[in-house]
């Protein structure tokens, strides 16, 4: 019998029977595929543990990667829509079916329980992109139809999803929570603040001694100092500006590289790597499928965004027991103390302070420690902490709702 069917006993009677009932749960995205982005593995770490927590797990997207189904999870995928709008209305229509205890939306559209916008705010996204290009390029980004066309449409469903007065919002950061109450109107009431977390047995500082050498040696580095970046969007986490004030440092210092992985076209960074002299040092290694042997390789962790609600990549760079340099505008980054387990910029678009904190981390001594203290943060924002607070949250819904205080907005 399909899942969508499903007409068994609600969970609410069960849960004022017993207290540990297993919840009936649908996690709503757009794309569930770990090979993605940030949020794409995050979700299926999320569903991964609640199936193993005994939760029957529900994956309601448009794509769906086949061999990246959960084990004991259930996939539905959405029909093709020709709008996000459209597509939301067909989330809508799927979970009114699917009759979930909880539905836990990331993104894609407005019936839920909790509302997780890993993407942050959508306002706060496009400003800092148009912050993000050179200042001869910000008025092309503004008046391209095709980029404002699409802010508008994200911006028309954002709109929707944070207009209901019901249901939880699940803020990353606090920097999050700030821009929904001060940009959206969202209710301080109706926000939790939960930090992402970081599988810290798959990204840890012992997988140095086995992937390092190797994967050194493939690069052809013996001693020199590798920064490494990790991006899927290279122009909003700064490539640019990385490098260069790399090329700053490798004019004072020639024991050092720089290495760029992740899916998006790092042409126009390899081009400015060219007419900036710095192409011989610099690593422009694309997708990779895992990407915990390449933070084993590196020595220092570069991710000086424009805008990151909470940077999933960084907690992998602590976790590997590397310093991170990020910026004010990751919400990350209230997690650290700048000196301790890395630096935070105030000013991303700042060259001239970039180079300076590459150059303080070229002291090893001074890595070491910040290694030490970047894993132990890491450990205490594991992604096991942050899952059993999703699920304190998906509890205290279902409380809510045995009293009668619906949370869904049902539309």
């Amino acid at each position: 019998m399909s899942s969508a069917c499903w007409r068994g006993e609600t969970f609410r009677n069960v849960f004022l029977r017993d207290r540990r009932a297993v919840m009936r749960i649908a996690l709503v995205l757009d794309r569930f595929d770990p090979s993605g982005g940030g949020l794409e593995r995050w979700a299926s770490q999320l569903a991964q543990w609640l199936v193993s927590d005994g939760h029957e797990v529900h994956v309601v997207a448009a794509e769906i990667a086949d061999e990246c189904v959960v084990p004991g999870g259930l996939p539905h995928r959405l029909p093709a829509a020709a709008s996000r709008l459209r597509r939301a209305a067909a989330a809508a229509c799927c979970l009114r079916a699917l009759q979930a205890d909880i539905v836990h939306d990331l993104g894609t559209g407005w019936y839920f329980d909790v509302f997780q916008p890993q993407f942050g705010s959508r306002i706060v996204d496009w400003r800092q992109t148009i912050l993000a290009e050179p200042r001869y390029r910000r008025p092309l980004t503004v008046l391209s139809p095709w980029r404002y066309r699409g802010y508008l449409s994200r911006r028309q469903l954002e709109r929707r999803q944070l207009g209901s007065r019901r249901g939880i919002i699940v803020a990353v950061s606090h920097l999050v929570e700030a821009h929904l109450c001060e940009l959206h109107g969202v209710e301080p009431e109706r926000i939790r603040v939960v930090y992402n977390g970081v599988d810290t047995a798959h990204f840890t500082p012992a997988r140095r001694a086995t992937e390092r050498g190797a994967i050194r040696t493939r690069l052809g580095l013996n001693e020199e100092v590798l920064f490494l970046v990790a991006a899927h969007n290279l122009k909003l986490k700064g490539a640019a500006i990385v490098l260069s004030a790399f090329q700053r440092v490798a004019r004072e210092n020639a024991a050092v590289r720089l290495a760029f992985i992740g899916r998006d076209d790092s042409q126009p960074y390899v081009a400015q790597a060219r007419s900036l002299g710095i192409a011989n040092r610099c690593f422009f290694l694309g997708f990779v499928e895992d990407s915990a042997g390449y933070y084993s390789a590196a020595d220092v962790f570069l991710h000086p965004t424009f805008y990151d609600p909470c940077s999933l990549a960084v907690l992998e760079a602590w976790a590997s027991g590397l310093p991170v340099i990020t910026s004010r505008f990751n919400g990350v980054a209230e997690l650290m103390i700048s000196g301790r387990h890395g630096f935070v910029l105030p000013d991303p678009g700042d060259v001239g302070e970039l180079a300076t904190t590459m150059r303080h981390l070229l002291n090893a001594e001074l890595r070491a420690a910040m290694a030490s203290s970047a894993r132990s943060l890491a450990l205490a924002n594991s992604s096991t902490a942050n899952f059993q607070k999703i699920k304190r949250v998906y509890e205290s819904i279902l409380e809510r709702r045995r009293y009668g205080r619906a949370e869904r907005w049902q539309t």
